[in-house]
């Protein structure tokens, strides 16, 4: 048991450390990147769980969103959180993201939460020693968006909309 939690603790670090260098590349005035915690959700639970404009049915509160060895990141602007974001490491020397949603509706950082996650998953992917990152079940109208940001349709992995970006 001492071992876990000692590994849990490195890894919070570590995601800790990545949310730090992710909020200084991204100099915006009221941001702020925190792993999901209890006033996350209940920001989600009050602002928009049911929110008539939301496109998925996620549980943000569900324990899959924080891993021990997991990545997970929430968006804030002030005091109102813009957006959430959840994955894992793999196996494979990969950061999987699994889950990112922006709060229905309109927020300050409309447009930036996307990059900003995935500043904050290429933080994590270097410090955790991850080779790649990879997105999976991307909803097919956001393939494109992905493509800008220099992701890949990863085609062998047998799922359909699985996107991979590789580093060197």
């Amino acid at each position: 048991m001492q071992d876990y939690r000692k590994v849990q603790e490195q890894y919070a670090l570590r995601l800790r450390r990545a949310l730090e260098l992710a909020a200084e590349r991204w100099p915006i005035d009221g941001l702020r990147l925190n792993p999901i915690d209890p006033a996350a959700l209940a920001a989600f639970q009050d602002g928009w769980r049911e929110h008539w404009a939301r496109m998925t049915d996620w549980d943000w509160a569900e324990a899959e969103h924080r891993t021990p060895k997991g990545f997970n990141v929430a968006i804030w602007h002030n005091d109102e959180l813009c957006g959430l974001a959840s994955g894992k490491l793999t196996g494979s020397k990969a950061l999987r993201l699994d889950y990112l949603e922006g709060r229905p509706g309109g927020h300050p950082l409309k447009g930036q939460i996307i990059p900003l996650v995935l500043t904050c998953a290429d933080a994590y992917r270097i410090l955790t020693g991850s080779k790649e990152l990879k997105l999976y079940d991307v909803w097919e109208p956001l393939v494109p968006v992905y493509k800008d940001h220099g992701f890949e349709l990863a085609p062998e992995s047998g799922r359909v909309h699985v996107m991979r970006r590789k580093t060197k």
